[in-house]
């Protein structure tokens, strides 16, 4: 989430970096901080999310700056998403006190939920050449994507090892003193391996479940400057997966399909990446649909129920940005930024199909963790032409088939199912039952996409009791009603009971976790560069 557009828990803090920082205008804070952060856990919990990815906490240059030539509508910007670092020690007291950063993080652990906290090692705040000056590489010289500035923000000489130990302090300190629980690293590729090998070591040492997932622009499960599996980042952002996701809902199914057997196969538990949907600084899903492809709404909200259907049962790390789970949506439309609009938590209804498709996907993410986090990917069935998809994901002896339709008519089909004639399945989706035909078929029906898009079938076990009865005792066990054939379905008590936390030291750990994007998923600059337009 960008912590400052989230909600607003203290407004006696808004204007703790400058009276001038604060409004409505998209240049400046929101007041959006930890306090309300913590004031929504419950409902993130209902969500289903189990780890929260905040913008970066430490303090922040002062004031408003204006960048390049500013805007009539937005002539100047504050540090709001906290990429202007002025003290790496400090929190931004513009997001909160200690108390409240340390409540929020305690909070988030009662509820079984981990907090990610975004940071940044490359560079520092405009105007803070002074107080960095002995940790600074020359501007006048320009090397690569290394030892060189971003859009004129001064940038540390990380090759450094007097340079490289500080950064590394500062940023272990957070972690080491405050409980949080992982990192996303900003700007991975701006900044030399030896640098990210030394901070993984640094709190690796303090706790050993300690994890960081990277932003190195344009990664995926194919190429990542090798960050990932060499002892530097955890996990890796996947900017291929946005992509993929739109050729999906565009009708390219069998290559996309092609796409996810190969990534599939790729990661694993110390190679792993983060698939997204939406980012600060790229246009939203809806919103690109929309803007590229001549989507109406309606079309593009169908579209994007699918498309997190294709995110949320895919293997790695499902992260999802902030509102995206209520239909929110904008453009990289610099000055104005929509796509860093205000929460809407008024959207968050029982009849508003996004917030029920989402909280339905990650109720059954979670209850089958290990499925989704690690289990194969086949393709049982599909076709570009008749626009459906249907693959089984298989782990442990357990093997669950997720069909997606990107029709906004319904679609039956026959799916193929290693399991008998006459099983009984149940659509964890909807609630529906069948039963496997004599040709080891199911015939489904997949929901328009504009209705969710999606089936995702399961054997429905039936419940023995393994110990025989005393006729001289009463069973104290009433006996199963038979409804539909169905005597007793074990997943719905799965869904319910199983935790969303993942366990610590799972040897997958990584790929459990569902975020809530924390800002910068997609570092391709707004954040910190682009042709000087920083973080606008």
């Amino acid at each position: 989430m960008m912590t400052d557009r989230f909600f607003d828990g203290n407004e006696s803090n808004n204007t703790a970096s400058g009276a001038d920082t604060y409004g409505d205008n998209p240049g400046l804070y929101h007041g959006g901080d930890f306090a309300g952060v913590t004031a929504k856990l419950d409902y993130l919990q209902d969500l289903g999310v189990n780890t929260i990815w905040i913008t970066p906490i430490v303090e922040n240059i002062k004031g408003v700056a204006v960048t390049d030539e500013g805007s009539k509508d937005v002539p100047y910007n504050a540090a709001y998403h906290g990429y202007w670092a002025s003290d790496f020690t400090k929190l931004n007291p513009t997001l909160g006190t200690t108390g409240e950063f340390e409540t929020m993080i305690s909070e988030a652990h009662k509820r079984g939920m981990r907090i990610m906290v975004d940071i940044v090692v490359n560079h520092a705040g405009y105007g803070t050449e002074s107080t960095f000056a002995d940790m600074l590489r020359d501007k006048s010289v320009s090397e690569g994507d290394i030892k060189s500035w971003q859009s004129g923000l001064p940038d540390f000489a990380t090759e450094n090892a007097d340079v490289r130990a500080k950064l590394v302090e500062w940023q272990t300190a957070w972690m080491m003193d405050y409980g949080v629980d992982y990192f996303r690293v900003d700007t991975v590729k701006h900044v030399d391996s030896t640098t990210w090998a030394a901070l993984k070591n640094s709190t690796t040492k303090v706790n050993s479940s300690f994890k960081m997932i990277g932003e190195y622009f344009g990664a995926g499960y194919a190429s990542n400057g090798s960050t990932l599996g060499s002892g530097q980042m955890d996990a890796d952002l996947d900017f291929d997966f946005n992509d993929q996701a739109t050729s999906f809902v565009s009708g390219n199914i069998s290559s996309v399909e092609k796409f996810l057997s190969a990534r599939n196969s790729a990661l694993n538990n110390t190679y792993m990446t983060g698939q997204f949907l939406s980012s600060h600084d790229e246009d939203g899903f809806k919103a690109a649909l929309m803007k590229g492809k001549g989507y109406t709404k309606d079309e593009a909200t169908s579209a994007a129920l699918v498309a997190a259907t294709l995110q949320l049962t895919a293997k790695g790390i499902p992260v999802i940005y902030y509102g995206e789970e209520v239909g929110l949506s904008g453009l990289n439309n610099y000055p104005y930024q929509t796509n860093r609009y205000d929460m809407d938590f008024n959207l968050a209804t029982d009849d508003n199909v996004t917030y029920q498709h989402y909280k339905n996907l990650l109720r059954i993410r979670n209850a089958y963790t290990d499925v989704f986090a690690r289990g194969s990917r086949t393709v049982v069935a599909g076709s570009d032409e008749e626009c459906y998809d249907v693959v089984s994901r298989s782990y442990g002896g357990t093997t669950l088939y997720v069909g997606m339709n990107i029709k906004d008519t319904v679609k039956e089909v026959k799916v193929p199912v290693s399991l008998a004639a006459g099983t009984e399945v149940k659509d964890l989706y909807s609630g529906a039952t069948y039963t496997v035909g004599s040709d080891k078929t199911v015939t489904v029906t997949i929901p328009a996409a504009k209705d969710g898009g999606t089936v995702i079938l399961t054997e429905v076990k039936k419940t023995v009791d393994p110990t025989p009865a005393d006729p001289g005792k009463k069973d104290p066990t009433p006996t199963p009603v038979k409804k539909d054939g169905v005597i007793s379905v074990t997943d719905k008590a799965a869904i319910e009971t199983k935790k969303a936390a993942p366990k610590s030291g799972d040897d997958n750990e990584a790929a459990t976790y569902v975020c809530l994007l924390g800002l910068a998923m997609v570092a391709i600059t707004a954040a910190t560069y682009r042709k000087k337009k920083a973080c606008k």
